[in-house]
């Protein structure tokens, strides 16, 4: 019987080639299929917002789910410091931040959260909240299912939530301060303005401009209020053309690209979920620019400065120092629920639209 052969160095050295060569043929399809993997997570999960949507809307009284205390609340709290700072503010805004802190102490015990009096807007970002209190939304607080699978930072603050700030980086600034501590509670989708601001839909009547929400110039994070602002859930009925207006949308658009994008740059592409219930993938330059709500009879739109901590996505530039200039788009609709962000020009809300 002839002696077993062995390799010898040149063919073992071809073929670790041809291994190497078929890892990096498969390693970007493997990847592209991860990442179509998350797109459709993240689409199933905007799909099941808008169903819980439907299912509070249905059950109360055609009004869009989200952050319902008010400076006129009273008593609807069992934490006696809470129930005192509602009972004593004038604002909407800090009634209602109160609100999403009285959820968050009743799931996951953060009595170390104290009072939030100031500083936060909580709409945008904590709407999520109320329908996974009531059940519409089946997971526990802080809950996966309103977070992008593409969005890290987040994903991690949510298995420490109460030392995220001390364990992970990078976190938003002074983390650990008070009123940042509920920001592993936050939702990557963010509800339009549209679907809380009185003021903003009742844009034909005579009220004083200012007493609408607007956003910062400054920065895109931050938000203008006063005393005077009314933010109630709006009615569902008062959506004009509820498969062209959306109602939430990621504050980045992470799917698609080398990176990730502010939602707000033009080339941002995603899916958004709109008031029909449906979620669609749209680019941002393809919408209608929207308004300023606070300056009605313009036809100029919200523009604003992108300027970004760490742990979101870059600017142009590919880093985080300075700014970008951008558009609010659907953000910002012309009209509020009466407006068009997809597929049609935007109403007319009484000044000339080019």
């Amino acid at each position: 019987m002839s002696p077993r052969r062995a390799f010898t160095l040149i063919e073992l050295l071809i073929v670790i080639a041809i291994i190497a060569l078929l890892i990096a043929i498969l390693l970007p399809a493997i990847s592209s299929a991860r990442k179509s993997g998350r797109l459709m997570v993240c689409s199933s999960q905007m799909k099941q917002l808008g169903a819980a949507q439907s299912s509070y809307t249905v059950e109360n009284g055609d009004r869009i789910g989200g952050l319902t205390w008010t400076a006129e609340s009273h008593g609807l709290s069992q934490y006696r410091d809470i129930d005192t700072v509602v009972d004593a503010t004038e604002w909407d805004d800090h009634a209602a931040t109160n609100q999403a802190l009285d959820i968050i102490r009743r799931h996951d015990n953060r009595t170390d959260i104290v009072v939030i009096a100031k500083g936060v807007f909580p709409y945008p970002m904590y709407s999520t909240l109320p329908l996974a209190d009531g059940g519409y939304i089946s997971d526990d607080i802080p809950t996966r299912s309103v977070v992008c699978p593409e969005d890290i930072d987040r994903l991690l603050w949510r298995t420490n939530a109460r030392e995220y700030g001390l364990v992970f980086n990078p976190v938003p600034d002074h983390a650990m301060a008070n009123r940042n501590k509920i920001w592993p509670y936050s939702s990557s989708y963010q509800l339009v303005p549209a679907a809380f601001d009185f003021y903003a839909n009742a844009y034909k009547s005579a009220y004083p401009a200012q007493w609408r929400v607007s956003q910062s110039a400054g920065n895109h994070r931050e938000y203008n209020s006063t005393s005077f602002a009314r933010y109630h859930m709006m009615p569902v009925s008062r959506v004009l053309f509820p498969s062209q207006k959306v109602q939430f949308h990621d504050s980045h658009a992470r799917h698609f690209g080398r990176r990730e994008l502010y939602f707000a740059y033009k080339d941002a592409v995603q899916p958004l979920l709109f008031f029909d219930a449906s979620v669609n993938v749209r680019t941002t330059g393809d919408a209608n620019e929207g308004w300023n709500p606070r300056r009605q009879t313009r036809d100029t739109p919200t523009v604003f400065q992108y300027d970004p901590e760490e742990w979101e996505a870059e600017l142009r530039n590919g880093g985080w120092e300075g700014t970008d200039t951008v558009v609010g788009h659907y953000r910002w609709t012309r009209g509020a629920l009466s407006g068009i962000d997809y597929g049609a020009p935007e109403i007319s809300t009484g000044q000339p639209i080019n």
